[in-house]
């Protein structure tokens, strides 16, 4: 589990099913789901989101692994998601090895992810979110 306040007020938390939930001011009721995208593109396992930042008031970025392993033998991907529909973009070249570090940078358009491997990636999101 992982809880994280979004600037707008919001609550989002990394639940031990894999998806990551949104939730309104007062943590009543929630708003959005979202699930890995990686199912979608190879339709095995369902995947795990495991790590996830905070870019902007608007924007989480997560890391999934298909096979919900911390290992090199399935489907990993970083993922960013717009928080105004919930839609989701996998981000091309991740890691060969998943990865547990995310974090967003001061400029709400960077964010860097670590991986098992050691490497480290500074990836760019474009205004419109992709």
């Amino acid at each position: 589990w992982k809880v994280q306040q979004l600037p707008s007020g919001q609550v989002a938390i990394l639940c031990q099913d894999g998806t990551i939930q949104i939730y309104d001011r007062t943590g009543s009721m929630r708003t959005l789901t979202l699930s890995g995208l990686a199912t979608t593109l190879t339709g095995r396992r369902k995947p795990m989101i495991f790590s996830m930042a905070i870019i902007s008031e608007s924007r989480i970025i997560s890391a999934t692994s298909v096979n919900g392993a911390h290992d090199d033998a399935g489907t990993n991907s970083i993922e960013a998601w717009d928080l105004n529909d919930g839609s989701s973009i996998a981000m091309p070249g991740g890691h060969p090895q998943v990865g547990q570090l995310l974090a967003g940078l001061p400029d709400h358009r960077h964010f860097v992810s670590g991986s098992h491997d050691g490497s480290l990636k500074v990836w760019e999101l474009s205004d419109d979110g992709r």
